[in-house]
């Protein structure tokens, strides 16, 4: 088989698929030079023998090992190209209709305003038979007529973009898949479908909320690979098997926050270490936030610059480590002299002056620090300056090579957000971490951090996904500034999926209990469906109650068993405990309960949960 590359390419743009474009690409290559040397059949790709070749193949040659998965999802986004992108129902005389009804809302409502693949923003104007650009779109050309024939012949006749920022615009906006519309003019013009945009629209900044149960760690990992993608996983099964292969590659971070929980931890603090010979020194370590901030920031600049700065570890290795075993002594200018690297050291660059004094060193995790810094000059203080300065000059020429690297986004997942203490923990950045203040945007902001004095922004390629329990703390409660921040996505029960078993119906069950709690505590204190949903057994509901539910209602209502008693609609699972040697401590008001484990044995006390006739 022959891959359409450029027929892929243009579907890719037609649809705004961008990011991933390259990787995909990249993924089929690869995979169809696999499957021609195998000489297996593209069509049985989903068969358990193919994928089992492929996988020999890939640990034979010592391939990435996800790399079957990845030729899958990329092929199965082939697959949506080859089985005709446009739909049955779109040919020429649709497109025409379509362009008509465009014609009249822009004639009501004014000139539409859009951006190009690459962000820039124009605006479209119609007429009878072509589209008129205003604006450059950052492209030079303040105007440009573009006729519906000529969109024509790039849908249907393959013919190539004549102007490729604006074109693939224009088709999107016609097949209803362009996302990102805004009016010229006053009024309220809804031109496109929303609703039927698969585009991921999670904001920059997100946290899921509910009660324990509802699905926000499962709700999480879904939106991280949909993020990352741009399209969402086809299964649970994929969602978990890319997320983490992300997780693996860095791309995506996990974190949970408690009350300990610290600035030092999450952004840079300093930490005690010790040498080869005991000794205790201390170094600024990058907290999550950081290092992952830093990852991102990078691959938005590789992406911008089309250059990418080699790591530390590999110029180091290049240009210190590897010459020493081939020199005795590597020169490194400084500017009025120079000075001679000897030997290096778990920690350290030794190195000798031209007068001959070798009693100076320099810190390698400093030298590394300052390499990563975009502010140099607050990271090198003091009489080693020239020196630090000398090395880091002699490291960084030559470290950036050509790259072809796609923008690439990053997630960090801050599990139970609401048990940390926010103003502790973000500090100074808590500004830094809204959309337009963001790296890479108009109103981009940085601050200098207390250790390490280093400028530092938060790039727009990174997402924050947080997610509390509200039982543990309603948003009421949340920090001011983290609510101003952070979308919240609430998360409630849902019962439409839940099974029944052995002819009880747990939907009904599950909403008679939350409908007692909410009465007699709050929403925020329900039980989620995510108890329930795999349930597949008697004895596995039995479980759950005797394990799960009934130890969360005794943390809710603090022992009170009467009102444990209530939600379970006196269902027989609590029962008036018995006392036999109490003598005069017996007192007849006094009732004390108990659970009766026998109780859960009965198919029928599932049943009078939700049982009006035992209310």
């Amino acid at each position: 088989m022959i891959l359409d590359i450029n027929g892929f390419k243009r579907f890719c743009k037609n649809i705004n698929f961008i990011k991933s474009m390259d990787t995909y690409i990249s993924y089929l290559k690869r995979g169809f030079e696999i499957i021609n040397k195998l000489n297996l059949n593209i069509h049985e790709f989903d068969n358990d023998e193919f994928k089992e070749k492929f996988q020999e193949y890939v640990e034979k040659n010592k391939l990435h090992p996800d790399l079957y998965n990845d030729f899958k999802s990329a092929y199965r986004k082939y697959l949506e190209y080859q089985n005709n992108f446009y739909g049955d129902s779109i040919n020429e005389e649709e497109i025409k209709k379509r362009y008509e009804s465009l014609y009249k809302e822009i004639q009501k409502y004014g000139p539409l305003v859009v951006k190009t693949l690459e962000g820039n923003p124009f605006a479209i104007d119609i007429n009878s038979s072509s589209l008129v650009t205003i604006g450059d779109g950052g492209n030079g050309q303040e105007r440009m007529s573009i006729s519906l024939n000529k969109i024509l012949r790039i849908m249907f006749e393959k013919e190539d973009y004549t102007y490729p920022s604006y074109e693939p615009v224009i088709i999107q906006l016609l097949l209803n898949k362009y996302h990102d519309t805004k009016e010229f003019s006053m009024k309220e013009s809804k031109l496109m479908n929303h609703e039927n945009n698969n585009k991921p629209k999670t904001s920059l900044n997100q946290i899921l909320y509910g009660p324990p149960g509802t699905g926000k760690t499962y709700s999480v990992i879904e939106s991280a690979v949909e993020i990352i993608e741009e399209v969402m996983p086809s299964s649970r099964e994929e969602a978990k098997e890319k997320f983490k292969k992300y997780q693996k590659e860095g791309q995506i971070e996990f974190v949970t926050f408690h009350q300990s929980y610290s600035y030092e931890e999450f952004v840079e603090g300093l930490k005690a270490k010790t040498d080869e010979e005991g000794n205790v020194y201390y170094e600024i370590d990058d907290g999550i936030f950081k290092e992952l901030s830093n990852k991102a920031k990078k691959n938005l600049y590789t992406y911008k610059n089309r250059k990418r700065k080699k790591s530390f570890e590999e110029v180091f290795k290049e240009k210190i480590i590897d010459k020493l075993e081939a020199e005795e002594k590597i020169k490194i200018p400084l500017k009025r002299k120079n000075i001679y690297v000897y030997e290096v050291t778990d920690r350290s660059i030794k190195f000798e002056k031209e007068n001959g004094d070798i009693s100076h060193t320099l810190s390698i995790k400093t030298l590394k620090d300052i390499y990563n810094s975009e502010d140099v000059k607050s990271r090198i203080v003091g009489g080693l300056e020239p020196y630090y300065q000398g090395v880091l000059n002699y490291l960084k020429s030559d470290s950036e090579v050509d790259s072809d690297e796609v923008l690439k986004n990053y997630i960090l997942i801050i599990d139970e957000i609401n048990r940390g203490n926010i103003s502790k923990i973000f500090g100074e950045l808590i500004t830094l971490i809204e959309k337009d203040k963001r790296l890479g945007n108009k109103e981009e902001m940085r601050v200098k951090l207390p250790y390490s004095k280093e400028d530092f922004g938060v790039p727009k390629n990174l997402y924050i996904i947080g997610t509390m329990n509200t039982a543990d703390r309603s948003i009421a409660l949340m920090d001011t500034a983290l609510r101003r921040r952070f979308e919240f996505v609430e998360m409630m029960p849902e019962y439409d999926e839940l099974p029944n078993i052995e002819d009880i119906d747990i939907s009904e069950m599950l909403k008679a209990m939350n409908e007692r709690i909410e009465f007699l505590y709050d929403r925020d204190h329900t039980i989620g469906h995510a108890y329930f949903i795999n349930i597949e057994t008697f004895e596995e509901l039995k479980e759950v109650f005797k394990n799960k539910i009934i130890p969360l209602l005794q943390e809710y209502f603090y022992d009170d068993w009467e009102k444990i008693n209530l939600v379970l609609n006196n269902n027989g699972f609590i029962k008036e405990k018995e006392f036999k040697y109490l003598g005069k401590l017996a007192d007849d008001e006094k009732i004390v309960y108990e659970i009766d484990k026998n109780a859960f044995e009965e198919i029928e006390n599932y049943k009078k949960i939700y049982n009006e006739e035992n209310q």
